[in-house]
């Protein structure tokens, strides 16, 4: 039965992939500690189209032990540029004693004054997954996300 029920899935996903209009393309990517970084490009075959985007995946820390992955979406250069001037703002709080929050459409970032890492979490309506940087993952994701200009590549 389980067999039958794999074959079955099996076939059903290559279905699926065979019938899929949307190419996607790794044109940038970076690990950072437990995070993977990636600037992709998405090509709609039926429609010749390509969407550029920043993608920022990472296992929600806020549950231990149950696979939970998140992403933080970003789209624009207009997107990019202000993550990055968050993280820029933050970075220098990090080692500070204080409590800051602040929150964008597509994530949130807060900072605790008992512990020296920026918690990053996803989109506030999407729910409450996040992960947390120290100072060397912070600088180290502000320069690669340096590199990237949002529609080239």
């Amino acid at each position: 039965m389980k067999k039958t029920i794999l074959l079955i899935l099996f076939i059903f996903a290559l279905l699926i992939s065979s019938y899929s209009q949307i190419k996607t393309v790794n044109i940038s990517r970076s690990k950072i500690g437990c995070v993977f970084c990636f600037y992709q490009k998405a090509i709609d075959l039926s429609k010749s189209d390509t969407t550029y985007i920043v993608r920022i995946m990472y296992q929600n820390k806020r549950k231990v032990g149950v696979i939970d992955s998140e992403v933080i979406n970003i789209t624009t250069q207009s997107e990019l540029k202000d993550f990055c001037n968050d993280l820029k703002t933050a970075l220098p709080q990090i080692c500070e004693k204080a409590n800051l929050s602040w929150s964008r459409e597509g994530y949130a970032i807060s900072l605790y004054e008992s512990t020296k890492a920026l918690y990053l979490f996803q989109s506030p309506s999407e729910g409450d997954g996040y992960t947390t940087f120290n100072t060397k993952s912070v600088k180290k994701l502000l320069s690669w996300l340096d590199t990237i200009e949002i529609g080239k590549g």
